[in-house]
């Protein structure tokens, strides 16, 4: 290999080792980020909505494709949300005897989410509509 060609590589193999270690330092700095934003979300709703539905993720199996317990992922919900769940197991008995519908929080992410789609359904209905008038207006 003659000199000039071996600089030309050693200059190569620096650009390279500089742009590993500012990756590198950059993916730290989002980690740091991503878990300062994580630590600071609190669940503000009640403690028997979380565990309504953490057990009702548990039951659809997705979490590790159903291979863990409803326990553990009762504790991970509530610790990542910092709620006590207490004995979850004697929250569940409520959901059961429950008149109108056992499933309060689960009918209520239903309702609300819906609602949200149905919103943003008619802005994008409007926002065409006026997309269609411009076009019809600048072709006149």
């Amino acid at each position: 290999m003659n000199l000039l060609t071996e600089r030309y590589l050693n200059k190569g193999i620096q650009i390279i080792d500089c742009g590993l270690e500012w990756l590198e330092n950059d993916r730290g700095k989002l980690k740091t980020t991503v878990q300062k934003n994580l630590s600071e979300l609190r669940w503000t709703g009640k403690t028997m909505d979380l565990i309504e539905l953490a057990m009702s993720i548990h039951e659809s199996g997705s979490i590790s494709n159903g291979d863990v317990t409803i326990k553990a992922v009762v504790n991970f919900f509530c610790e990542s949300f910092g709620v006590n769940p207490g004995n979850f197991s004697s929250s569940y008995g409520v959901m059961r005897t429950r008149a109108n519908s056992r499933t309060l929080f689960l009918d209520k992410l239903k309702r609300v989410f819906e609602k949200k789609m149905e919103i943003d359904d008619e802005k994008e209905l409007r926002r065409k509509s006026v997309r269609r008038i411009h076009t019809k207006n600048d072709h006149q």
